[in-house]
């Protein structure tokens, strides 16, 4: 995780702020731990990013997914990412895509063109895909 964290950093240099585990509060004032939050002025607008980490070597299920939605609904963020070291099931994939979670397997968050991303997402609503990636073909872009 600090790898992609440290990454994301130099992609962004002066345009972002990267804060690693925080607790932002929801729209009740219930202060809610996030792995990565990523603020930054895009040509259009600020983006704020939530980027939430699974170490585990299986594929991540619907339930993490369903988990992230129910947490991020009420928070103040623009876009959610869920990066798994395992990858994620089909069923996962599928509720991801309907939740409006973008999904990256951490070697993909690696290679991911971060400030590309925050500047589509600028443009976009939070319905708008995030970033893609080659494995999006069968899935419908989050």
């Amino acid at each position: 995780m600090q790898q992609l964290i440290a990454a994301i950093s130099r992609q962004l240099a002066e345009r972002a702020r990267v804060t690693e585990w925080l607790l932002l509060p929801d729209r009740d004032g219930t202060p809610r731990e996030v792995d990565v939050l990523v603020d930054v002025t895009t040509r259009s607008r600020p983006v704020r990013i939530a980027i939430e980490y699974g170490a585990g070597t299986r594929p991540v299920g619907v339930g993490w997914i369903e988990q992230l939605h129910g947490k991020y609904r009420d928070l103040p963020v623009d876009h959610v990412v869920a990066v798994a070291k395992g990858g994620f099931t089909p069923a996962a994939r599928t509720t991801a895509a309907v939740r409006q979670i973008r999904l990256l397997t951490l070697a993909e968050a690696r290679r991911a063109d971060w400030a590309r991303a925050f500047d589509d997402a600028a443009r976009s609503p939070r319905a708008g895909p995030l970033m893609t990636s080659s494995r999006d073909a069968d899935v419908p872009a989050a």
